[in-house]
């Protein structure tokens, strides 16, 4: 199953970097089934990785309390594609590395969606394995 990440960065100079959108391309002739944000699966599934040399961060989401967290998904018919927008600035990211001084002219910043194998993932049928966006350098 070939699944396909292009990350957009919105390129504006009066504001802080980190802000875009991200879209999944289905390239097989069969629906897949992907983790939806929002929920425990999905936002774990779903990551940056953000890259300064000699520093590399991974930027994922901070754990939630959700008030009901049910394992739901999307589904990209053969060809198609879902558009997720993110704001790496809205305070519901985090990093082991302070991040955000990282976000600056001349960093890359790659999305990772990685799905495990889990007993929820086969009953949902999610995609499983672990797909990378090109790099996109900050400017």
């Amino acid at each position: 199953m070939s699944l396909e990440l292009i990350l957009y960065l919105k390129q504006d100079f009066s504001g802080p970097q980190g802000v875009g959108h991200v879209i999944f391309l289905n390239l097989n002739n069969k629906p897949l089934h992907i983790w939806s944000t929002g929920n425990q699966w999905g936002d774990d599934a779903l990551w940056f990785e953000l890259s300064r040399p000699p520093l590399k961060a991974r930027i994922e989401r901070k754990i939630q309390n959700y008030t009901v967290n049910v394992p739901s998904t999307i589904q990209l018919p053969p060809g198609g594609s879902h558009t997720w927008h993110f704001d790496l600035n809205d305070g519901s990211w985090e990093s082991d590395v302070q991040f955000d001084k990282m976000l600056i002219t001349g960093s890359e910043l790659s999305v990772i969606y990685e799905a495990v194998d889990s007993p929820e993932a086969r009953t949902q049928g999610v995609l499983i394995g672990r797909w990378q966006s090109k790099p996109v350098k900050l400017e």
